[in-house]
C-alpha cells in the first residue's frame, strides 16, 4: 500500500497528474505488518526519532502479545476432550462449548483460591479476572486489564503442565508443546525484569531479548497471530540497554489519570477547551492534596 505524500516537491497532491515529467514526489510505502498510512508529522521534527519515544510495556506487551497468546491457548484448550462433559454426544456446538467454559472457569476460580490461601504478595497486589465468556474467547486478544494477564499467564502454563500427557495424545500435541514452552519463555521475560531496578546490566538486556524471541517465535509456529505491536517489543527490549527496565517506564499510574482527564474534558466548552482543562485538573490536584494532608 502506498500513498502520496504532500512535500515541498508537490505541496497540492491533487495536481500530480496534471504535472509535467520529469518531476519528485514522495510516496510513502507502509511495510509488510504496517497499518500507519501516512509518515508520522513527529518524526519530521529535527532530533525526534524512534529513540526518543518511550515504549509501554503495558499497551506494547499486555495487551499485544502476552493477550493474543492467551486468547489462543485457552481457545485451544476449550477445544479438547479435557472439558467436554459427557453427554457431548447429545448436546449441540453452542451448549458444548457453554459447558466447556463453565469447567475452565471453575478450575480458574479454584487457581485463583489456591494463589490467595499460599501467596501473601497475590493476596495483596494480585488481580483476578472476574468473568470470562465466549465473545471475549473469540477476539484476537484477550481484552482484561494488564495485570490479570499476570495470573492469567501462570494459569495456562499450569494447566497445559497438568494436562501434558492427555494432550501428548490428541492430534494437536506438538502445538500444545510448543505453547508451553513459549508460555514458559513469556514468564521468563517477565521474571527477569522483575529481579532488577531502574538499571539493567547488560546480561539481563541479553535475557530480555532472549526470552522474548524465543516466545514470539515459538508463538509464530504454533498459528498465534502476528501483531505489529509484536515487532515493537523488540524495540522496546532494545532501548532497555539505555533507558533502563522497561517495567519503570510504564503508563500503569497513568491509567487512571487518563479517566479524570477524559470526564474533564467532556464537561468544557471548546472555546476554551485547554485552559478550562488545565485549570480543572488544578483544582482536582488542590483537593487530592488536601486529602493526603
Amino acid at each position: 500500500m502506498a500513498r502520496l505524500e504532500p512535500s515541498t516537491l508537490l505541496q497540492d497532491v491533487g495536481s500530480f497528474e496534471q504535472k509535467q515529467c520529469p518531476f519528485r514526489c514522495i510516496f510513502y510505502v507502509a511495510g509488510e505488518h504496517g497499518r500507519v498510512l501516512h509518515m508520522s508529522p513527529l518524526l519530521q521534527i529535527p532530533g525526534v526519532s524512534l529513540n526518543t519515544w518511550g515504549i509501554d510495556i503495558l499497551h506494547t506487551w499486555h495487551y499485544g502479545p502476552m493477550s493474543t497468546y492467551l486468547t489462543f491457548t485457552l481457545r485451544a484448550l476449550l477445544n479438547t476432550e479435557i472439558y467436554k462433559p459427557g453427554n457431548s454426544a447429545v448436546l449441540d456446538k453452542e451448549e458444548n462449548d457453554k459447558l466447556c467454559l463453565m469447567a475452565l472457569k471453575a478450575e480458574l476460580w479454584m487457581f485463583y483460591k489456591h494463589r490467595r490461601a499460599t501467596d501473601k504478595e497475590w493476596s495483596k497486589k494480585g488481580s483476578e479476572v472476574w468473568n470470562l465468556t465466549l465473545t471475549m474467547l473469540a477476539e484476537k486478544a484477550l481484552k482484561c486489564k494488564a495485570a490479570e494477564t499476570h495470573g492469567l499467564l501462570r494459569f495456562v502454563v499450569m494447566t497445559l503442565e497438568k494436562y501434558k500427557e492427555v494432550l501428548q495424545g490428541s492430534e494437536k500435541s506438538q502445538m500444545f508443546d510448543l505453547l508451553l514452552r513459549a508460555g514458559c519463555a513469556a514468564e521468563a521475560f517477565d521474571q527477569t525484569m522483575n529481579e532488577h531496578d531502574r538499571v539493567f546490566p547488560e546480561e539481563a538486556c541479553d535475557a530480555l531479548f532472549s526470552h522474548y524471541h524465543r516466545f514470539i517465535q515459538l508463538c509464530s509456529r504454533t498459528g498465534v497471530p502476528f501483531l505489529p505491536k509484536g515487532h515493537l517489543m523488540y524495540h522496546l527490549v532494545s532501548q532497555a540497554r539505555e533507558k533502563g527496565n522497561p517495567r519503570m517506564f510504564s503508563t500503569y499510574v497513568d491509567e487512571s489519570y487518563n479517566g479524570a482527564i477524559a470526564k474533564v474534558s467532556r464537561s468544557v466548552h471548546r472555546r476554551n477547551w485547554a485552559m478550562a482543562v488545565y485549570r480543572k485538573l488544578q483544582m482536582l490536584e488542590a483537593l487530592n492534596c488536601s486529602a493526603d494532608d
